[in-house]
């Protein structure tokens, strides 16, 4: 598969996000060709708290997975299993503390969204600037012309006086991911 995670790179950018947001985890797991990371907190009532997020073995769709979790997560089915439990074996015994505990859980993945939101759709482009001479650039971008541009915006901000040889056109040379 063409974009699984890079397991030096894009996992430990999860794994330092996940430990930075107060997960526990452990490894990545496949199974019948599909992934899966188990993640865990106790929430503010004690609850040792897990969620399963399946997705095909990239981080853009680890976080287009948690991304739907957050969407689909319903307080109202997060507290019905345990209101029949409540004041037994540590559940807690008020509905509003069982409703308080199911919104901190969706802020958390929530916060979690939005610290990952930041890696998604981007690769790694080297970017050749023909000037006279060639100038390369490396960005992260979501595709070849984003980071044209944002190459060609940098080349820019070069003083003119430090470019010799300069042709009356400045163009990109070529675009590569890497």
């Amino acid at each position: 598969m063409k974009n699984k995670i890079d397991f030096d790179k894009e996992l430990a950018k999860l794994y330092e996000t996940l430990e930075n947001n107060d997960f526990s985890f452990c490894d990545v797991v496949e199974q019948d060709g599909k992934y899966y990371l188990e993640i865990n907190q106790y929430t503010p009532c004690g609850e040792d708290w897990i969620e399963t997020i399946w997705f095909d073995g990239t981080l853009n769709s680890f976080i287009e997975s948690l991304g739907e979790r957050v969407e689909n997560f319903d307080i109202d089915e997060e507290v019905e299993p345990f209101i029949s439990q409540r004041g037994k074996g540590g559940c807690p015994s008020s509905i509003s503390d069982l409703v308080e505990d199911a919104h901190w859980k969706k802020d958390q993945l929530t916060d979690l969204y939005m610290s990952l939101k930041g890696f998604e759709m981007k690769s790694k482009y080297r970017v050749t600037i023909r000037w006279g001479g060639t100038w390369n650039y490396e960005v992260l971008a979501e595709d070849d012309d984003e980071a044209m541009e944002l190459a060609t915006t940098e080349f820019d901000k070069i003083p003119k006086a430090e470019l010799v040889n300069t042709l009356d056109e400045v163009e990109v040379d070529s675009c590569e991911e890497l």
